[in-house]
C-alpha cells in the first residue's frame, strides 16, 4: 500500500507539474508592436488622432479587433473627481487579416472625445489612451490579446508616421518595423491640430 500510494502520488505530482509547464509556455503571446508615440495631426484633410501598429509574428493575425478607449479625468454634478472612460469611434476597427502594419485612425470632429484638445489640455487632464486588441492566430487556431496604453506626454502633436511598409523588385510587400515609430513635421500646407 506505501509502495501503491508513493507511485500514486509520483504520477500525480509529475502530470500536475507538466499540466502547468505546458500551459505557461504553450499560451500564444500576441507579439503586437506599437509606435512609441500616438499622433495628432491631419488625414485626409481633417483632424485624426493616429495609432500605428505592427503585426511581429510570423503567422497571420485573422478577425482582428481593436478598440481604443480615452480616460480623461472628470467632475460630477456633486462636484466629486473621477477618470471617465471615453470610447473613440476608429474608421476602421475590424481588420480581416493582418500581415504587416496597420495605423488606426479616429477622426477628431465635434463629437469627438478629443475636440479642441492641446498639450497642456491633455496632460492638465491627465489623458490616458488604451488600446485593446483581440485576434486569432491562424496557425494555432487560438485567440490572442494584447493591451497598450498611451500617456498624456506620448501623444504627438503636428506629426505625421514615416512610410514603413515598401515593395522590393520582385512587387512584394515589404514592412521595416525598425521605422514603425518613425515620424515627420506635417507638411507646411497641411494644419495640424483639431
Amino acid at each position: 500500500m506505501i509502495a501503491s500510494s508513493e507511485i500514486i502520488c509520483g504520477v500525480a505530482f509529475t502530470a500536475v507539474l507538466t499540466g502547468l509547464v505546458f500551459g505557461r509556455f504553450s499560451r500564444p503571446k500576441a507579439k503586437i508592436f506599437y509606435a512609441d508615440k500616438a499622433i495628432i495631426g491631419v488625414h485626409d484633410g481633417a483632424p485624426a488622432l493616429m495609432i500605428r501598429i505592427a503585426n511581429g509574428r510570423a503567422a497571420l493575425l485573422a478577425d482582428v479587433r481593436v478598440q481604443v478607449t480615452a480616460l480623461a479625468m472628470g467632475t460630477s454634478k456633486e462636484g466629486e473627481r473621477f477618470r471617465r472612460p471615453h470610447d473613440l469611434l476608429l474608421r476602421m476597427s475590424h481588420f480581416p487579416l493582418f500581415p504587416l502594419t496597420w495605423t488606426l485612425i479616429h477622426y477628431i470632429d465635434e463629437k469627438s472625445p478629443l475636440a479642441g484638445c492641446t498639450p497642456e489640455s491633455l496632460v492638465k487632464d491627465d489623458v490616458r489612451l488604451f488600446l485593446s486588441l483581440v485576434a486569432r492566430d491562424v496557425s494555432l487556431s487560438t485567440q490572442v490579446n494584447d493591451i497598450h496604453g498611451y500617456g498624456p506626454t506620448a501623444i504627438a502633436f503636428g506629426m505625421r508616421y514615416q512610410d514603413a511598409v515598401s515593395w522590393d523588385e520582385e512587387g512584394h510587400t515589404v514592412a521595416d518595423l525598425t521605422k514603425l515609430s518613425l515620424m515627420e513635421p506635417l507638411p507646411p500646407r497641411v494644419e495640424a491640430g483639431p
